[in-house]
């Protein structure tokens, strides 16, 4: 299976803030620790915020909302079982 770039960079993202806890990131951060565009995650993370996947913790600091990010977790973990 082929994922576009933009669902790639998303699945990256929610991963990234999943591990990360309750720790806020940055988008600066996720870029450099996958190598991305700043401008290309500015638009995933924008997206993500909009439909609730994530959450602004304060000035340019990002967080899992954690209840959906942890949903998704649990999904892809009873598929992968399968």
């Amino acid at each position: 299976m082929k994922l576009t770039d933009y669902t790639d960079y998303t699945l990256r993202v929610l991963l990234y803030l999943a591990v990360r806890g309750d720790g806020t990131s940055k988008i600066k951060d996720i870029a450099q620790a996958y190598g991305i565009s700043k401008n290309h995650l500015m638009k995933v993370v924008h997206q993500l915020g909009a439909r609730g996947w994530i959450e602004a913790a304060r000035r340019a600091q990002w967080r899992s909302a954690s209840q959906r990010t942890d949903a998704l977790l649990d999904h892809r973990r009873d598929c992968s079982t399968d």
